[in-house]
């Protein structure tokens, strides 16, 4: 009977430190850069030249801007704007008007760069004429 008791005991100890553990398990924290993490500007129809980038390795929307050369690393290529622009765009420069959620990028490596490039979710890309002036409208 008192070992029946002190198994009781030691099992309802045991319940109560599983459930403490469980939980203060902190959630993961939301990345502060790249793909998902905080939006930190909004950008709509700015002209930019798309291609496959092999130092950022990804594809990238390149802009010109007073201060030089901007590089978008586009995060969602499976948008449906991109899809039928991918192939073309691996060997390519297209030019593009695009709009989307621009994100800090996380890793910059010996590439070369002197601005940091930036991380974009899309939401609208569009071929325009060569033309047309690229940077901000």
């Amino acid at each position: 009977m008192i070992l029946s008791k002190l198994l009781k005991g030691v099992f309802l100890i045991l319940l109560i430190m599983i459930s403490a553990a469980a939980a203060c398990k902190k959630k993961a924290a939301a990345p502060d850069c790249g793909c998902g993490s905080p939006v930190i500007d909004t950008v709509t129809n700015i002209a930019g030249t798309l291609s496959y980038n092999s130092s950022l390795k990804g594809f990238t929307i390149s802009t010109l801007g007073f201060s030089g050369y901007t590089d978008f690393v586009i995060c969602n290529t499976d948008f449906a704007g991109f899809l039928p622009m991918e192939d073309s765009a691996k060997t390519n420069f297209i030019h593009v008007t695009f709009s989307g959620y621009q994100m800090n990028y996380c890793k910059l490596s010996s590439a070369g760069y002197i601005d940091q490039p930036y991380t974009i979710e899309l939401t609208q890309l569009a071929y325009r004429s060569e033309e047309r002036r690229v940077g901000k409208e």
